[in-house]
């Protein structure tokens, strides 16, 4: 009668082995399993995780949405993280480019190739202009000769009819003012 709960005690006591791979993952009914994702961080680095590459220790939670806990260690860095989403997917996904950023960090020595864009459309010949080409300018006689200033154009007079009113300028404004 006691030999239930001692092996259920021992069991829980026993620490847990880490896979060859060093991944580890759990997470609730309905999120991606272990070979999800570890599929999603081999995506993520376009190659299967090497044997020691990376210690992962992945567990999702779920509460108000799901939580993932994240202690990751690559090399001699090491990070804990902690994410919140709506959705497990997400934060698997979330957990794979964590992962793979930490495995091959990007290098600004090797730059990516440059892919040559396309030659585009020759511009077609500008269309003559009608009337003065800019204000204040003749057209020339010959084309091809400088432009001749014409004379300054009086501003048009003001109608004697305006009269003159009393007028004002109003402003609203908000809010305190020292």
């Amino acid at each position: 009668m006691l030999v239930p709960p001692a092996l259920g005690w021992l069991l829980a006591a026993a620490p847990v082995t880490a896979p060859a791979d060093g991944l580890q993952w759990t997470a609730p009914p309905g999120c991606p399993d272990r070979a999800g994702f570890a599929a999603a961080i081999e995506r993520r680095l376009r190659r299967p995780l090497a044997p020691g590459e990376a210690q992962i220790e992945a567990q999702v939670v779920r509460d108000r949405g799901y939580t993932l806990l994240l202690r990751l260690s690559v090399g001699t860095r090491s990070e804990v993280r902690e994410v919140h989403d709506e959705t497990c997917a997400a934060l698997a996904d979330a957990a794979a480019v964590l992962v793979a950023a930490a495995v091959e960090p990007p290098t600004s020595q090797e730059p990516e190739p440059l892919v040559p864009l396309p030659t585009p459309p020759a511009l077609p010949e500008p269309l003559p202009l009608e009337g003065p080409v800019q204000p204040g300018l003749e057209e020339p006689a010959v084309p091809g000769e400088p432009l001749e200033p014409r004379e300054p154009v009086a501003p048009a007079p003001v109608s004697s009819t305006m009269t003159r009113r009393p007028g004002g300028f109003l402003r609203l404004h908000g809010g305190g003012e020292i």
